[in-house]
This record gives structure tokens, C-alpha cells and sequence, in this order.
């Protein structure tokens, strides 16, 4: 789960450096991948939804909709209804 944590955290530094700096559509794609990434190897983690919700977020600056609302979907399958933030995906 440290490791989950770990990526986690540096996917979202990714994130706020394309979104905070406007990088454009290659950094925004390479904020898609990291996330995919953080989420394909931690599958088993609590963390897993919020791994897939930045990448739709990505998506989303990508212009990729349809996309997007695919993840979020799998997004509130997968989160915990306990967790804090389940009300905001769902």
C-alpha cells in the first residue's frame, strides 16, 4: 500500500504541473498514462479509484468524454462506500 501512496503521489505531481503550467495536449496525455499505469499495478490497493480518477480527469482536458465518463464509471463501481469521497464520485 506504500507503494500505492508513493505513485499516487507522483502521478499528481504530474497532474498539478500540467494543469498549473498548461503544458498541452502531450503532457496531458502523459498524465493520462501515469495514472493508468499507478492503476494497472496497484489494482489491489484502496487507492485504485482515485489512480482512475485522475486519469479521467485527463481524459477529460484531453477532450476525451466519452472516455472520461467510462472511468468515472468504474471509478464509483470500485470506491469504497465508506471512504470520505464517495459522495463526490457518486
Amino acid at each position: 500500500e506504500q507503494a500505492a501512496y508513493k505513485d499516487l503521489a507522483e502521478s499528481i505531481d504530474g497532474y498539478v504541473k500540467a494543469h498549473s503550467l498548461d503544458l498541452g495536449a502531450q503532457k496531458w496525455t502523459d498524465v493520462e498514462r501515469a495514472f493508468e499505469s499507478g492503476a494497472q499495478k496497484h489494482t489491489g490497493s484502496k487507492l485504485y479509484p482515485y489512480f482512475l480518477a485522475y486519469k479521467a480527469e485527463a481524459l477529460v482536458q484531453q477532450g476525451k468524454l466519452k472516455e472520461a465518463a467510462a472511468v468515472l464509471d468504474t471509478v464509483v463501481s470500485k470506491i469504497n462506500t465508506q471512504q470520505p469521497l464517495y459522495s463526490v464520485y457518486a
